[in-house]
C-alpha cells in the first residue's frame, strides 16, 4: 500500500477560538491519517490563544498525555520573522501572529512551514466550518485523476441543507457574486476558481506560485479575493482547478469577518474586485466590467440605505471600496 500524500490542514484563528475548536473536533473524525493541523492565531485580541492551548490538550486518542512544547523556529514572512511554534497536540501546531496579517498573510505564512515540513498538500479551512470524514479521500481522488493542483470542496451550509458554493464559471467571479452551478452527474468538474474556505492545493502550484510573484497568496488584498487570485493564476499557468463532488464541508458563511452587511467585507469585496478585474480581465471584458461596475454598486448603496438606514456605514464603505480601488490602494483597510 502507497503512502498516503502528507497534508498540512492550514486554519486561521482571529477571536474566534470556539469556532476552531469545534472545527479541530470535525477534524478528528477524517479517515485519513497522514495530516497535520497547523493553526495560524492572526493577532487575536481575546484570549483565543490561551483557550486553544487549554483546550487541545490531548485531543488525541492515545491514553499517554501529550507535554506541550515550545520549539524554535525560522519563518520570515512579509519581511517579518517568526521563530516560535507551539506544538499542542501530536498533530496540531500553533504558530502566534503579533498582528492581524488578513487571510492572504496568515495563509502565507502557514504556507511557507508546510512547505518546509515537505507537506505534498495544503489545504487551507476556514475555522467556521466542518468537514465530512472523507473529504481528504475524494479531494485527493479527484486531484489523481485529472491531475489538478487546485482542488475544492462542494460548500454546504451548516446542515447541510442548501449549497453555498459548488464551482463558477469564468467570468462571473470576477462580475457578480453570482450562485454555485451543479454538476452532480459527475465526480468532479472544472470551475474558475476554489473558495478558501476549503481549498486543496499541491505543493508544485505553491512552489512556481512562489517563485512567479515571491508570495502564495496575493498579501495586498488582505481579505477576499485572494481565493479567485490563486485560482486564476493556476489555470493561466496550465494547471486544472476542480471542485469534487463528495468532498463536502459545512459553513458557517463569513462569519469570520461580520457577515456580507459588515462594512468590511463590504470595503475589501468592492476594492478587490477592480484589481482583480484589472489583473485578469481581456481589454473587451475589462470595458466592460468598469462601466458596469460603478452605476452597480451605487445602485446596491441605494437600495440597502432605503430598506435600512441603520446601513449608512455600509454605504460607506462600499464607497471607500470604491475609491480606493480606482486609485490603487491595497493591504489593510485604513478603518479595519
Amino acid at each position: 500500500m502507497s503512502k498516503q500524500p502528507l497534508i498540512y490542514i492550514i486554519i486561521l484563528n482571529w477571536n474566534g477560538w470556539q469556532d476552531t475548536l469545534k472545527c479541530l473536533e470535525s477534524l478528528q473524525t477524517l479517515n485519513y491519517q497522514n495530516y497535520v493541523v497547523l493553526i495560524i492565531d492572526n493577532g487575536s485580541e481575546n484570549d483565543s490563544v490561551q483557550q486553544i492551548k487549554s483546550c487541545t490538550k490531548d485531543r488525541s486518542s492515545s491514553d499517554i498525555y501529550f507535554e506541550q512544547s515550545e520549539v524554535s523556529i525560522s519563518l520570515i514572512v512579509e519581511k517579518q520573522i517568526y521563530s516560535s511554534l507551539t506544538i499542542l497536540n501530536k498533530n496540531i501546531l500553533l504558530i502566534t501572529s503579533p498582528s492581524n496579517l488578513g487571510f492572504s498573510g496568515g495563509c502565507n505564512l502557514g504556507i511557507t512551514y508546510s512547505l518546509q515540513q515537505m507537506a505534498d498538500y495544503v489545504f487551507l479551512l476556514n475555522n467556521d466550518a466542518s468537514v465530512h470524514p472523507d473529504i481528504f479521500n475524494h479531494l485527493l481522488s479527484a486531484s489523481k485523476a485529472a491531475n489538478a493542483a487546485v482542488v475544492g470542496a462542494r460548500v454546504l451550509d451548516e446542515k447541510g441543507e442548501q449549497t453555498l458554493f459548488a464551482g463558477k464559471d469564468w467570468p462571473a467571479p470576477i462580475f457578480v457574486s453570482g450562485t454555485a452551478f451543479f454538476k452532480l452527474e459527475q465526480q468532479f468538474w472544472e470551475s474558475t476558481y476554489v473558495e478558501g474556505s476549503s481549498m486543496l492545493l499541491r505543493r508544485d502550484l505553491l512552489e512556481q506560485r512562489l517563485i512567479d510573484n515571491s508570495y502564495f497568496l496575493d498579501p495586498s488584498l488582505f481579505m477576499y479575493g485572494e481565493d479567485v487570485d490563486i485560482s486564476i493564476y493556476a489555470r493561466h499557468q496550465g494547471y486544472k482547478c476542480l471542485i469534487a463532488r463528495d468532498a463536502i464541508i459545512y459553513h458557517k458563511a463569513s462569519k469570520i469577518s461580520g457577515g456580507q452587511g459588515n462594512p468590511r467585507t463590504c470595503y475589501y469585496c468592492t476594492r478587490n474586485r477592480i484589481y482583480l478585474a484589472n489583473c485578469w480581465l481581456s481589454l473587451p471584458e475589462k470595458a466592460l466590467f468598469h462601466v458596469y461596475y460603478v452605476p452597480s454598486r451605487l445602485i446596491i448603496i441605494l437600495i440597502k440605505i432605503f430598506l435600512k438606514p441603520q446601513n449608512l456605514n455600509v454605504a460607506r464603505a462600499i464607497i471607500s471600496g470604491l475609491l480606493d480601488g480606482y486609485r490603487g490602494v491595497k493591504d489593510k483597510w485604513v478603518r479595519h
